[in-house]
């Protein structure tokens, strides 16, 4: 019995191999083709790659270690506070009255330098006799001193010894004729004010 051909058709080998090669290269090109596209968009949008983000993270965490950052030294005048205005005026004796009939508290007071800061030195006296009467710190904050000419207005957050800061006031100034005393803002006393031994005429310049 003789052999007859081979049945097994191989002539449609090649043609499926190369239609598989055709797909897989379709498939290469789209998906190079949708990275390109992905990192142009990315690149619009103002996205980075993640790959490089990560790359970049761990460089700069990196020379964060590596690196000593020296301590910031702290700026002129950041920790000292300014110094006050009457800190380089000279100072002077003051008496203080706490009330009619007592006696003179004497202390160190800085001396206005000049006629222009004599407003800023009766507040001084002015906190300094609230003080020896007696009021607290968080009231100091609240007393002012204002002056129109030789007229001088004090502002005082409770009824104190008006006649001791009179007395106060008249030994260290000569510049004030009168003196209204305000509580919170409000008048308080005598509507035509306390008079004054001073000299008319202002505050000298």
């Amino acid at each position: 019995m003789t052999s007859g051909p081979d049945r097994r058709d191989t002539s449609s080998a090649p043609p499926l191999v190369r239609s598989i090669l055709i797909e897989i290269a379709i498939v290469l090109v789209l998906a190079i083709s949708f990275f390109l596209a992905m990192r142009i968009a990315n690149r619009r949008l103002g996205l980075r790659d993640p790959t490089s983000s990560t790359e970049e993270t761990a460089v700069s965490s990196g020379q964060a270690d590596s690196l000593t950052v020296p301590e910031m030294a702290p700026r002129a005048g950041e920790q000292e506070r300014a110094e006050s205005p009457e800190a380089t005026w000279e100072t002077t004796p003051c008496s203080l009255f706490t009330s009619a009939s007592s006696g003179a508290r004497i202390i160190d007071l800085p001396q206005a330098p000049d006629g222009a800061r004599i407003p800023y030195e009766a507040l001084l006296v002015t906190k300094a006799w609230a003080a020896a009467c007696g009021m607290d710190e968080d009231d100091l904050l609240r007393v002012f001193v204002f002056n129109r000419a030789d007229t001088i207005y004090v502002d005082l957050p409770e009824h104190l010894d008006t006649e001791g800061l009179r007395r106060t006031l008249e030994g260290r100034f000569v510049c004030f004729t009168r003196m209204f005393v305000l509580i919170g803002g409000n008048p308080a006393g005598d509507p035509a004010g306390v008079p004054l031994r001073g000299v008319a005429g202002g505050i000298p310049d």
